[in-house]
């Protein structure tokens, strides 16, 4: 009995400690679903991987979205705690002078973040200052006032088949008192849509129905035509056109997207996107301005003559753009970019090849050059732009009531240091 007893003991403990030392099971290794990708092992969502797919986009839109100026950076800390290299001075001497490009330049910059409707509304447009900033600050050409020699030109200027790559540049201002002082063009604010106001509106059909809009854009001072949205289940939005009058509101069409360029009684439109994706306008009573057969209707503000705001439309159809200031004009869509380049002039991008033309559509400098650098001066009332066909021999192009054109056998420095002996002739 006893041995019993002790045997059964024994095999008691056995069973214990064996299940004590047995391996505990272990979770299932995680997998992606669709592609099969094993996470723990350090695999990436395979290509094609829907689910991959859609982290990647989450990711890049957060990272894009999280985008911002680094206020931090030398560009910014120029005249504040950093020597401006431009007008040299420190933020200990109040910042940087009145006509320093630099310090104008940092003012463009946080004018458009304070005023921005999001990151990437503005996001362009400040690395491109950023850019001119650090140019103005490391090219001793513009900030020293020495010519540069022929091989630096070309090495300092590669040919470039970008629009936003030829942005016009201000030359350099001499120390001496009474000379030349660079003409910085004033920046006009964007044309941008009416605000969208919440409405109750509701439109009855004859059938007893009706239909709820919970949106409205109009122009400020005017009721002729009233633009009205509905916000859809699925988020999506749908816009109506009607034409106001005593009797009551007829409809005109029915869009996928309205929007309104209201500049005062210059320039008053409705931009409408059609059920297919593509834009038309609308005058300010309803009528068809331009048929719906663009991909995109965008609204350049500029500086007109006597100070006063105006405004042109660059439209694009089948991949190229032409400029409309006055409706009812033939529009001729033959450029591959157009982007405003002073007061009134627009740089243009055709073949490869870069030229400029103003608010007219009138060409003052053929679209056949590689390189164009726009110089203007304060108290000077011409505007001078350096043009090169190769990178190598340079030309001069001078605005007055005829573009006269100079010798092109300049290198880049030869023909900066021409331009300021002409404009200190004119100023004398």
């Amino acid at each position: 009995m006893r041995r019993g007893i002790i045997s059964l003991t024994i095999a008691f403990i056995s069973m214990t400690v064996e299940a004590q030392i047995s391996p505990v099971p272990q979770a299932s290794e995680p997998v992606c679903a669709e592609c099969h990708a094993r996470f723990t092992k350090g695999e990436d969502h395979k290509p094609g991987c829907p689910i991959g797919k859609k982290i990647a986009e989450a990711e890049a839109k957060a990272k894009a979205n999280a985008w911002s100026p680094n206020f931090n950076s030398t560009e910014y800390k120029y005249g504040v705690s950093v020597t401006c290299p431009w007008c040299e001075r420190h933020g200990r001497v109040n910042g940087h002078l009145s006509d320093c490009p630099i310090g104008k330049t940092q003012g463009y910059i946080r004018r458009a973040w304070d005023r921005a409707s999001s990151p990437q509304a503005v996001r362009f447009k400040i690395e491109t200052y950023e850019e001119n900033i650090r140019t103005l600050a490391n090219d001793p050409a513009l900030r020293g006032n020495q010519p540069e020699t022929q091989s630096s030109a070309k090495s300092q200027q590669p040919i470039s088949t970008k629009l936003k790559d030829h942005q016009p540049m201000p030359e350099q201002s001499p120390k001496e008192s009474g000379m030349l002082i660079p003409k910085m063009d004033r920046m006009p604010p964007p044309a941008l849509p009416t605000t969208t106001q919440l409405v109750s509106l509701r439109e009855k059909a004859n059938d007893g129905t009706s239909t709820v809009y919970d949106k409205r854009i109009q122009f400020r001072d005017s009721r002729s035509v009233v633009a009205r949205g509905i916000t859809n289940a699925n988020g999506s939005e749908t816009w109506t056109l009607f034409r106001v009058s005593p009797v009551g509101e007829d409809k005109i069409a029915t869009f996928s997207k309205i929007i309104t360029i209201d500049e005062g009684d210059r320039c008053r439109y409705f931009v409408c996107r059609d059920m297919n994706g593509k834009w038309g306008l609308y005058n300010l009573y309803g009528s068809k301005e331009l048929d719906h057969e663009f991909s995109s209707i965008e609204a350049i503000a500029y500086n007109d003559y006597n100070d006063k705001r105006g405004v042109v439309l660059k439209c694009c159809r089948n991949g190229k753009y032409g400029l409309l200031r006055d409706v009812g004009m033939s529009l001729n869509c033959e450029y591959d970019d157009i982007q405003l380049d002073g007061e009134r002039t627009f740089r243009v991008l055709k073949n490869g090849r870069f030229g400029i033309i103003n608010v007219t559509r009138t060409s003052l400098i053929p679209a056949e050059y590689t390189y164009i650098e726009r110089l203007s001066y304060q108290h000077v009332p011409h505007t001078f732009y350096i043009v090169s066909k190769d990178n190598i021999n340079y030309g001069i192009f001078v605005d007055s009531s005829t573009m006269k054109y100079k010798r092109e056998d300049y290198s880049l420095g030869e023909a900066r240091e021409q331009v300021k002996a002409d404009a200190i002739k004119i100023m004398k």
